[in-house]
């Protein structure tokens, strides 16, 4: 499995993710955002419909029906991949478990807390020992995405 780190720190989750999912849209693969907040679930979907007028990215949650038919789907829920998507993106801190088998892994952190930044390098540590290919992506001043071996 691929996992990829992306360290924040010029911009917000809120500005970093919808790119990343359009970017993996665009892919025609699906993706399972997961948190381990139940009430981040509205939120990401709100921001979803609402981060660029111009856009449209189709995803959704269980309350909304139709689970196996969105190419993006928001879950707090583990063990749950309805839309038998091909990638994960986890926020929140929420960690990669060990029966999770999807193609990549976006693992999204915030270099501006010490709790996320903890927690990132930590599993960072974990999966080291694992059969898995790790990619560490930090911001530039810009805000760009750069790769760091």
């Amino acid at each position: 499995m691929r996992i990829d780190f992306y360290h924040l720190e010029k911009t917000s989750l809120e500005n970093a993710l919808p790119a990343i999912l359009e970017k993996i849209y665009t892919t025609g693969k699906r993706a399972l955002i997961r948190t381990d907040l139940p009430e981040r679930v509205e939120y990401i979907n709100s921001l979803l419909w609402t981060y660029d007028p111009a856009s449209f990215l189709p995803h959704g949650e269980e309350k909304e029906g139709n689970t196996d038919k969105q190419p993006i789907f928001i879950t707090a829920k583990r063990d749950f991949n309805p839309n038998q998507a091909d990638y994960l993106v986890l926020i929140d801190g929420e960690p990669i478990l060990e029966n999770d088998s999807f193609e990549r892994v976006f693992y999204f952190f915030s270099g501006l807390d010490e709790e996320s930044l903890q927690k990132a390098r930590e599993l960072w540590k974990s999966l080291k020992f694992r059969n898995d290919e790790l990619h560490y992506w930090q911001q530039t001043s810009t805000g760009k995405w750069q790769k760091k071996d």
